[in-house]
């Protein structure tokens, strides 16, 4: 029988992410099976961890001697045991910020034998890969063996009262004294981020800057709120001239940055009800603004979710490799600050998409169609082709087809409007992408433009006014221009009376003075038939 070190067991295939392994054991034939067990100790400012492994000989004719385990570059106090007996240890290198560790075997492990071995140690936070305050715990958990066991199982233990924000997919359960995340099938050497937090012994200080900010952090010193109010003042004054001021107040919280691919800043933070924003350890600029505005974007009614990328991106000069998000960055240099602040006031108060006279809400919820029509109607913008092609499913294409037929109708009947907003008997329809409404309605309204701009032109020989009265009822005609077409009408007959009054004091009786049907002062009833007309008396 050949006695060898096992070299290649663990130092190659359960290498932590990153580094080259092989799936199943290795050409050594010796398999491990792990449980791994982290338990923060928030007094210590450390987290314990101990590795369970059982290793069993499956090769033929070999024994094995030794072997190999990677454990972080940062950890103290390591030791390994195996029934009871503390074993030799020996740091043989490190590569990707793991140690790897030779374990010398109480005995030779010979085939078909298994060993229970033990091996332990302490990471200490330092407030970067390993972060352990009275309100948080935020570290990279991995399990060891090997891949062809799927006995490995994960658990991590943070005291009662934490709240667990990331914590991959292992299970929480509470228990009386800790609270548990575990599995049961943990892959090998594949990191898992574990953050939790106690709101009650987070350290939260009010921002010098802004009274609508809170700052919150795990430690006391008050450097990383400093660093935040310097960044502050510019930030927020951009935020409140892209997109007006935020309805509430917010909360700054730090996070820290793991490793693992995992957007901490993204996670969900707060048990206090305010919106929060998370900001790493060291901000930056551009990732600061672009998380402040995602928050501050937070009072808008539900909306499409490349919206608040997109303007976050816009205003913090972030790329994104959304094409709908792209699209509103682009859209935010067309029209500018103050064409994108008219969007967000009109979609923050949940106004229609077709602005007018009133306001009325919008009729639909603000999808990819209201966000389209705010572009455009609100914010001046040439959108529609650029949402053809980066947001809308291929499917929509027809939709978008008949809403460039009728918002061209919509827009020649608002140009022969002039100075009078068009009704909400089209503003509606149009606003909800019913186009078969808007286009059984325009001719109506079309008719009474006509209407208006007839009697205009008789006004003109007579010098008076079309007054706000045709105007008010058009402007809030919901169903139909009845009450126009009324007002419309009685002005005409009201103006053949005022002719017919101009003709007498001019000289020219007509037959109404021949009749005696006009009265004996014709300047009198004639002042009194302008004063009538300039009071809306019809």
């Amino acid at each position: 029988m050949v006695a060898v070190t096992a070299g290649t067991m663990l130092s190659v295939i359960g290498l932590p992410a990153g580094a080259d392994a092989q799936d199943g054991p290795g050409p050594s034939g010796l398999t491990a099976a792990t449980i791994a067990t982290y338990v923060v100790d928030v007094e210590a400012a450390a987290v314990d961890v101990r590795f369970e492994t059982i290793l069993t000989n499956g090769a033929d004719g070999v024994a094995f001697t030794d072997v190999f385990e990677s454990i972080p570059v940062g950890a103290v106090d390591v030791s390994a045991t195996a029934d009871g007996r503390a074993l030799d240890l020996t740091r043989a290198g490190t590569r990707d910020g793991f140690s790897q560790w030779s374990i010398g075997l109480p005995a030779p492990l010979d085939p078909g034998e298994t060993l229970s071995l033990v091996l332990a140690w302490r990471l200490e936070a330092d407030g970067e890969a390993v972060v352990v305050a009275p309100g948080i715990a935020a570290f990279e958990a991995y399990v060891g063996g090997t891949e062809a066991v799927t006995r490995s199982a994960l658990l991590v233990e943070v005291p009662v009262g934490f709240r667990v924000v990331a914590a991959g997919d292992l299970e929480v359960v509470e228990g009386e004294d800790r609270v548990t995340m575990f599995t049961a099938t943990a892959q090998p050497y594949v990191p898992v981020p574990i953050v939790a937090e106690l709101d009650d012994n987070l350290v939260r200080v009010g921002s010098r800057v802004d009274p609508r900010l809170t700052l919150t952090d795990w430690a006391e010193d008050g450097s990383w709120a400093r660093e935040v109010d310097r960044l502050l003042p510019e930030v927020v004054a951009l935020l409140d001239g892209w997109f007006g001021p935020t309805s509430s107040s917010l909360e700054l919280r730090r996070r820290p940055r793991l490793a693992t691919d995992i957007d901490l800043l993204a996670l969900p933070a707060s048990g206090t009800g305010a919106p929060v924003v998370t900001v790493g350890p060291d901000p930056d600029r551009t990732e600061f603004t672009h998380e402040l505005a995602a928050v501050w974007l937070a009072d808008l009614p539900p909306t499409e979710p490349w919206l608040l990328d997109g303007l976050a991106d816009a205003v913090s000069g972030s790329p994104s490799d959304d094409p709908a998000a792209t699209v509103v960055s682009v859209v935010a240099g067309e029209i500018g600050r103050d064409g994108m602040r008219r969007v967000v006031d009109v979609l923050r108060a949940g106004s229609i998409s077709y602005p007018g006279a009133g306001n009325q809400p919008q009729p639909i919820s603000a999808d990819w169609r209201t966000v389209l029509d705010l572009f455009e109607q609100v914010g001046g913008a040439s959108a529609a082709e650029l949402f053809r092609v980066d947001v809308i499913e291929p499917a929509d294409a027809p939709l978008l087809d008949r809403r460039a037929a009728a918002r061209a109708d919509y827009l020649a009947l608002e140009d022969r409007a002039g100075d009078w907003a068009l009704p909400p008997m089209l503003r509606v329809p149009m606003a909800a992408w019913d186009f078969d409404t808007f286009a059984a309605r325009q001719a109506e309204v079309s008719d009474a433009l006509v209407a208006r701009d007839l009697l205009v032109a008789e006004l003109v020989g007579v010098e008076l006014e079309l007054g706000g009265i045709a105007r008010a009822a058009f402007e809030a005609a919901d169903a139909d221009m009845a009450d126009v077409m009324g007002v419309l009408g009685r002005q005409a007959s009201a103006l053949e009376a005022l002719e017919e009054a101009t003709r007498l004091v001019d000289g020219d009786r007509g037959l109404l003075a021949w009749i005696g049907l006009f009265g004996d002062d014709p300047d009198a009833e004639l002042a009194a038939a302008v004063a009538a007309w300039d009071a809306g008396r019809y």
